[in-house]
């Protein structure tokens, strides 16, 4: 039998040596190949990124100047209707701080028991002995939005205070307030939450009475409305400097009036009233009425 040849060892080490190099060379395109592919979705990635980041900024940017729109017409409704009214300016209608401070008044002239000075006491007959309670939701700005707790807490232009229909008048302002307990008053805590300085005086009237000098009201404080108050929310402190109402230990009274001169400019709003007795317990108002409202009528209709 014939033998076939074996190959020889050199042919055999050149085949091993060529499909090591295909192979290599086959692994090294897969390879080249797959980091193609990542670098092309990393930027296809990368790009996608960038477009959204773009698009919530600009989403952001939208809202924010929807939202500083929507709360400017609300809180400068009101400042730039009394500007186109009366020609003057009365404010942004934004808040500027928190602060509060109290303020203690400083005993004005002698106080008459006859007359409530510039303002005719007829103007006040009309109104019943007790007050109305509103019987329906407060009104920004509205004559009841002065009755119970305090509950503006920033200065500024707040429908959470009561508020005249216009601002720098020339005559005067009032506000009455009911309070369910008689007590014997040693002193009246006015909120002035925007321009504060307009109270020139306080009058008390004993349970029952009408809103009349002669029907036994008595003048608790008087004095000079301050220009110079701070910008900030103010707990004005009226402590009586009528020498009837500290030496009578039967004096006790159930209603307030505060006198306000508007020609303190701006609105001049008040947040609420407290009645203090000999105890230094304060009580809130249950009802009011007043000369005028920002939000119409004299109670709450």
């Amino acid at each position: 039998m014939q033998q076939v040849p074996k190959p020889s060892p050199a042919f055999t080490t050149n085949v091993n040596t060529t499909n090591v190099n295909t192979t290599t060379n086959v692994n090294t395109t897969n390879v080249h190949t797959t980091n193609v592919h990542l670098q092309q979705q990393t930027v296809i990635v990368q790009h996608v990124k960038r477009r959204w980041r773009l698009k919530s900024i600009i989403c952001i940017v939208i809202f924010l100047v929807i939202l500083s729109s929507t709360l400017g017409s609300v809180f400068n409704g009101k400042s730039s209707n009394a500007s186109s009214t009366s020609g003057t300016s009365t404010g942004t209608g934004t808040g500027t701080g928190t602060s509060t401070g109290t303020t203690t008044a400083i005993p004005g002239p002698r106080p008459s028991s006859t007359s409530f000075g510039p303002l005719h006491s007829d103007s006040l007959m009309l109104f019943p002995s007790p007050l109305p309670q509103p019987t329906r939701s407060l009104r920004p700005y509205g004559t009841e939005q002065a009755i119970g707790v305090p509950n503006t807490f920033t200065y500024g232009d707040m429908t959470t205070a009561w508020a005249t229909s216009t601002a720098d008048g020339t005559s005067l302002e009032w506000l009455l307030l009911d309070y369910q307990v008689p007590v014997r008053p040693t002193r009246v805590d006015v909120y002035q939450t925007y321009n504060p300085g307009a109270v020139v005086a306080v009058w008390v009237f004993p349970p029952g009475w009408n809103a009349s000098a002669v029907d036994g009201a008595k003048l608790f404080w008087s004095g000079l409305p301050d220009a110079s108050a701070k910008p900030a929310i103010n707990v004005f402190q009226c402590v009586t400097n009528n020498q009837t109402i500290k030496g009578d230990p039967l004096f006790v009274v159930s209603r307030v009036l505060l006198i306000i001169d508007s020609t303190i400019p701006g609105y001049n709003e008040i947040d609420a009233v407290g009645l203090a007795d000999q105890n230094s317990s304060v009580q809130w108002a249950i009802s009011v009425a007043a000369s005028s409202s920002y939000a119409g009528g004299n109670y709450f209709t």
